[in-house]
């Protein structure tokens, strides 16, 4: 009884060496993630000439290849990736009316107009409000639901034969080139 509940000094010693080098070990993880991230989020490199690469873009590439392992799985680095921004409505909806201008004629095309204004000023708002929030906490605020109501949601059975990738092994001449490939499906 005069120990407490933990039992001997040494007990107590051991439990608080677990529970220190635990918050070590997660606080190391923690600054490694977000190093990693700040690094992953440089974009210098896109901008350079290929024969003429920066010191910031040499110093860079060293260290995400310290940083990285040797042979990465598929998913090691997606809590490591910049967090997809959220676009703007105003914006999102000025790309989908510059992209179905050359689609639809005059009156559809003020019409398509009128229902973008109409959501914009009416549900957007709240639907961008739970985008925001949704991405504070996911790191693609995309993609689970892309996943659940758009890929995965249509039970329809696809027809016989529907793998145009696979369709020109058929024919007597195979080819590795893609446009010799594409011209056999055409």
């Amino acid at each position: 009884g005069r120990y407490g509940p933990y039992g001997t000094p040494q007990t107590q010693e051991l439990l608080s060496m677990v529970i220190f080098s635990t918050g070590i070990w997660a606080t190391g993880i923690f600054v490694f993630r977000q190093t990693l991230k700040l690094l992953l989020s440089y974009h210098g490199w896109m901008f350079e000439m290929h024969s003429k690469t920066s010191h910031a873009t040499k110093i860079w590439a060293i260290c995400v290849r310290l940083l990285s392992s040797r042979r990465p799985m598929l998913y090691s680095f997606q809590t490591s990736l910049p967090k997809l921004p959220v676009p703007s409505v105003p914006a999102t909806i000025h790309r989908y009316l510059d992209s179905v201008r050359p689609l639809l004629d005059e009156e559809e095309y003020y019409r398509m107009e009128t229902l973008a204004k109409e959501f914009q000023n009416n549900t957007a708002p709240r639907l961008q409000k739970y985008l925001v929030l949704k991405s504070w906490w996911a790191t693609n605020y995309v993609s689970d639901w892309w996943e659940e109501y758009v890929y995965l949601r249509g039970r329809n059975p696809i027809m016989v034969n529907s793998n145009y990738y696979a369709m020109d092994f058929v024919l007597i001449r195979n080819t590795n080139v893609q446009a010799a490939r594409l011209g056999n499906a055409v």
